[in-house]
């Protein structure tokens, strides 16, 4: 699949995903699906449920989502049109949340996620949200991934920043990732 302004910045970060997603770190639970590319390779490189979330691009557009965000114009897309328009085996496992991230109700997924993938609005306000759900959803030894840590988006740095001195974060230069391995019942974070 293309490559588009929006998707996942380098290949090898997909690739780092969907080893994940093959070593079993399922369910998955994603914010930000955009054109759902990211989606439809983890579901092709899993057995599990995938739920994605997204504010929509048409609300998105329509709401104030964050500083960094309206500085850019995403191609016009359908949200999960990648795995809409894919076959029923991959598109059936594949839950949407349409709305805004920082006002859903997640309690359902609380500690159920083997992976959690936060790469959804990237200004602070956001990307503290979303991070702060996907700590309640990642179950003992699952593991959440940022997208987009670096200059770029001042946001998603400060709001990492942050949460790292509360919680062991990794930082992958080489992917552009920054990752979390939840502790299991008997180890401290």
């Amino acid at each position: 699949m293309e490559r588009k302004w929006g998707d996942l910045t380098l290949e090898r970060s997909l690739i780092f995903l969907c080893s994940l997603a093959k070593r079993g770190h399922t369910p998955i639970v994603e914010f930000g699906t955009f054109r759902g590319r990211t989606t439809y390779n983890l579901a092709l490189n899993s057995t599990g449920e995938i739920t994605t979330i997204d504010i929509g691009h048409e609300l998105g557009k329509a709401i104030d989502v964050g500083v960094n965000i309206e500085k850019h114009e995403y191609a016009t897309h359908t949200t999960g049109e990648l795995f809409l328009s894919g076959p029923p085996e991959i598109r059936d496992r594949i839950k949407q949340m349409r709305g805004d991230s920082t006002k859903l109700d997640y309690s359902h997924l609380y500690g159920k996620a083997g992976m959690v993938i936060v790469d959804g609005g990237h200004s602070y306000e956001v990307c503290k949200s979303d991070s702060e759900h996907a700590l309640r959803m990642v179950k003992p030894g699952g593991v959440i991934i940022w997208d987009d840590y670096g200059s770029f988006w001042p946001g998603v740095v400060q709001a990492l920043d942050e949460l790292a001195q509360r919680v062991t974060l990794h930082y992958l230069p080489h992917e552009n990732l920054v990752v979390h391995v939840a502790p299991t019942r008997d180890t401290k974070s």
